[in-house]
């Protein structure tokens, strides 16, 4: 990323050329069970600025369900393209996965040009499998 400096780009690779047996974890206390881990608990999808227009009576109703109306376009909006995909799925294959937003799943069919144009997506993907591999997208749940 644009902002990212070159001793950090370094770290992370060099954090990502490790072994794991080499990495000092002392500080940080082992977790032997992970029956009660959550997948993709700290996941968030990339977000793009947008201007959109919008009946005034549809945003009005948005706005009258409290803070977060654009969440809620958002959610709405979400789900309409997963009912739209799953229909895709089921007519192509008779069978339907909801793996929409997930790490790792089709949502990386998506092309985001700003992050291609400087080779972000392939570094992000390097080290969320550095990170996969590891087992650090679980968190136990609390």
């Amino acid at each position: 990323m644009k902002n990212r400096s070159k001793k950090i780009d370094d770290e992370l690779a060099a954090l990502a050329r490790m072994r794991d047996e080499d990495i000092d974890t002392s500080d940080i206390p082992e977790t032997l069970d992970w029956t009660g881990a959550v997948v993709g608990k700290f996941y968030r999808p990339v977000k793009e600025a947008v201007s959109l227009r919008l009946d005034a009576d549809v945003l009005a109703w948005l706005k009258s369900q409290g803070p977060g109306y654009q969440t809620r376009i958002n959610d709405l909006l979400r789900g309409a393209m997963k009912a739209s995909r799953a229909g895709a799925e089921a007519k192509n294959s008779g069978a339907t996965t909801d793996t929409a937003g997930m790490p790792g799943t089709k949502c990386r069919n998506f092309r985001y040009q700003r992050l291609e144009r400087h080779g972000e997506i392939q570094r992000c993907v390097r080290i969320a499998g550095v990170i996969a591999e590891r087992q650090c997208l679980f968190a136990p749940a609390r």
